[in-house]
C-alpha cells in the first residue's frame, strides 16, 4: 500500500467511523449544543475540527481555506479568526448557541471532500520536507499573533498540517465529542 492510499484510509476511517459515526448519528440538536461545565459542545468540537483541516489544506494550497473562500462563515452564522485557538469557554460556547448544524454538516462535508481532492495530487514524497514560507502562510491565515507565531514557528513540512490538522486533531476531538456525548446520555450503551 502506498503512502497515499494509506492516508486516504486513515482519513476516511478518521472522519466516518467509530466514534465520529457515533457523534453523527446518535446525539440530537440540542445534544450537539450543550455545554457541561469544563467541556465544550459537540458542535464546537465538529466546527473545530472542520475549521482546522480546513485551514491546513489551505495552509498546503497556498490559498484561502473553504470557510472564506466559499462563505461558509455566513451561512453558518458564526465566524471567528482562528479555528478555536485562545477562545474562552464563553466565546466557545457560542459556537453551539449560534451556528447552524445543518450547515456545520455540510462545511465538515465539503472540508472532507476537499482535502481527499488535494491529496489525490499531493505528493507524498515531500511529506518531510521543509517548505520556505508554510507557516508565515498558516500565520496569516490566523492573523498571526504572538502566540500564534510560537504555535506553529516548527510548522515547516507539510506532514505537521496532514499529520496533526487532517488526522491526529480529528481523532482528538472527536474522543472529546464523545466523551460529552457519553456524559449526555449517561443511560445508554455504546459499542
Amino acid at each position: 500500500m502506498d503512502a497515499r492510499t494509506y492516508f486516504l484510509m486513515l482519513h476516511e476511517e478518521a472522519h466516518w467511523t467509530g466514534k465520529a459515526r457515533r457523534v453523527f448519528e446518535i446525539p440530537t440538536p440540542d445534544q450537539w449544543r450543550a455545554v457541561l461545565p469544563g467541556h465544550n459542545s459537540i458542535a464546537w468540537c465538529v466546527w473545530h475540527i472542520a475549521y482546522g483541516e480546513d485551514w491546513a489544506i489551505a495552509t498546503l494550497r497556498g490559498d484561502q481555506p473553504l470557510m472564506q473562500r466559499d462563505g461558509w462563515a455566513g451561512r453558518l452564522g458564526f465566524a471567528w479568526p482562528t479555528f478555536g485557538i485562545q477562545m474562552t469557554a464563553e466565546q466557545a460556547a457560542q459556537v453551539g448557541e449560534t451556528i447552524d448544524l445543518d450547515v456545520l454538516r455540510a462545511y465538515y462535508r465539503a472540508v472532507y471532500e476537499e482535502t481527499r481532492r488535494f491529496v489525490q495530487g499531493f505528493d507524498f514524497d515531500a511529506l518531510d520536507v521543509h517548505r520556505p514560507g508554510l507557516s508565515e502562510h498558516a500565520l496569516d491565515l490566523m492573523g498571526g499573533d504572538a502566540f500564534l507565531r510560537t504555535f506553529l514557528a516548527s510548522w515547516t513540512t507539510p506532514g505537521h498540517y496532514l499529520n496533526i490538522m487532517t488526522l491526529m486533531d480529528v481523532y482528538y476531538h472527536f474522543d472529546e465529542a464523545d466523551h460529552m456525548m457519553r456524559l449526555l446520555i449517561p443511560e445508554r450503551r455504546f459499542t
